[in-house]
């Protein structure tokens, strides 16, 4: 019914003992001969009960062997043992295993900026150009043919989807579903000439479906330069029938974007390196 530290009996039996003197009366010992008590491998003279003195002795094991390296700090205990309080751990890493601390440490979406989310976004969407071969464009009687212009547009898309997320109230986690929808439509080959309309289209629909407030196609149309509400609803329309109007992400894709524009992102934030720094051979 003691408490015990880790599997040690001797700290168990110690402290057993202690408390059994501590229930003593305070008169002297019955003998006047000093009794030696063994606590922990250290012998201590003191004047104790003999009734107490002989329990300790028989109950005692031999005093254990030195042991060497890090086992060494157990060994030397001290004269006596006072309660401890534990301290409150400064972080809740510390309550965990450090192969967990991580993912505590991990950034979520919520943890970036408005400026950092629309970069990382156009970064990623920048990778997925470079990385979709450029074909043929479309002839002028294919659907997909709206989300095409004529020259590639004098600003850059960082300032673009800045210009989207700002104007049209679309919540982080919907350019973060507009992200999986674009992924999702195999049919449109991103490029310079169609990024502009399809990504205002893709934002618009991911809001449709997980924003609350939502503006009407309208108002996308004049915050993406579409020049009228009636096309902006055939580029819904055509974009819808090239993702078989499946417009719902699940958790697991959701959390597999988010993870990729944070990476993106801390990729974005990490101080160039100096021109003038050589590399150093090896």
């Amino acid at each position: 019914n003691y408490p015990t530290f880790g599997s040690d009996p001797v700290m168990a039996l110690a402290l057993r003992s202690d408390r059994a003197e501590r229930r003593q009366p305070a008169a002297g010992p019955r003998s006047g001969r000093p009794a030696k008590r063994q606590r922990s491998g250290v012998v201590h003279e003191a004047a104790v009960p003999i009734t107490a003195t002989v329990a300790v002795a028989t109950a005692l094991p031999p005093p254990p062997a030195p042991l060497s390296g890090h086992h060494a700090a157990v060994v030397d205990i001290g004269a006596s043992i006072s309660p401890v309080t534990p301290a409150a751990p400064a972080s809740a890493a510390a309550c965990v295993s450090p192969h967990r601390a991580p993912l505590l440490q991990e950034r979520r979406l919520s943890s970036l900026t408005d400026d950092q989310l629309t970069d990382a976004v156009a970064a990623v969407l920048g990778h997925i150009m470079r990385d979709t071969p450029v074909g043929a464009l479309p002839d002028s009687s294919d659907p997909l043919s709206l989300f095409y212009g004529t020259n590639t547009q004098p600003f850059s898309l960082e300032f673009y989807i800045k210009r989207v997320a700002k104007h049209s109230g679309a919540s982080p986690s919907a350019l973060v579903v507009a992200l999986a929808l674009l992924q999702r439509w195999g049919g449109l080959a991103l490029c310079e000439l169609n990024i502009h309309r399809a990504v205002t289209t893709a934002v618009m629909l991911a809001a449709k479906w997980l924003d609350d407030v939502v503006y009407s196609n309208g108002h996308y149309a004049s915050v993406g330069g579409v020049p009228s509400q009636g096309e902006m609803n055939a580029l819904e329309v055509v974009m819808l029938t090239g993702i078989q109007w499946n417009v719902a992400v699940g958790k697991e894709e959701f959390e597999e974007w988010e993870r990729e524009v944070v990476r993106v992102a801390s990729l974005l934030d990490q101080p160039p390196m100096p021109s003038g720094l050589k590399r150093r051979r090896v």
